[in-house]
């Protein structure tokens, strides 16, 4: 079973969710607030100050040390991967597709193109269809 969740990680959203309905809450409350701020004030001001609470319970909240990321945690970490990663490698030989020729200018020379895009068609319909499927 998983431990409890980091305080850094939940901080922040609860302070969201906290400070903009609260923040949303008091502009209704509030005759001075309802009847001096414009419109956009009144529609802004809650997430102004959702976004500053959520910053400063995030910076202030405790960091959770993890014992499994260790040094060591981590080192065996990198073997797995490093070893899944070959196992990939190994699977998927000869699989892919040869890679399609250059292509070449009439003279001879090399197509270079600045776009990496394919040209559009000249005719029919753009993007073309998936194969088997046709839009006419």
């Amino acid at each position: 079973m998983p431990g409890p969740i980091e305080q850094k990680a939940y901080a922040g959203p609860v302070a969201t969710l906290i400070g903009g309905y609260a923040a949303a809450i008091l502009i209704e409350a509030v005759p001075w607030l309802h009847d001096n701020l414009t419109a956009d004030q009144q529609f802004n001001l809650p997430i102004i100050i959702a976004f500053a609470l959520s910053a400063v319970a995030s910076y202030f909240a405790p960091h959770t040390h993890r014992p499994d990321l260790d040094n060591a945690g981590l080192a065996r970490l990198r073997e797995t991967v490093t070893e899944l990663i070959g196992r990939l490698d190994d699977s998927s030989a000869g699989t892919h597709a040869a890679r399609p020729p250059a292509p070449v200018m009439p003279s001879g020379q090399p197509a270079v193109s600045a776009s990496p895009l394919p040209p559009p068609p000249t005719g029919g319909s753009w993007p073309p269809p998936p194969p088997g499927a046709s839009y006419t």
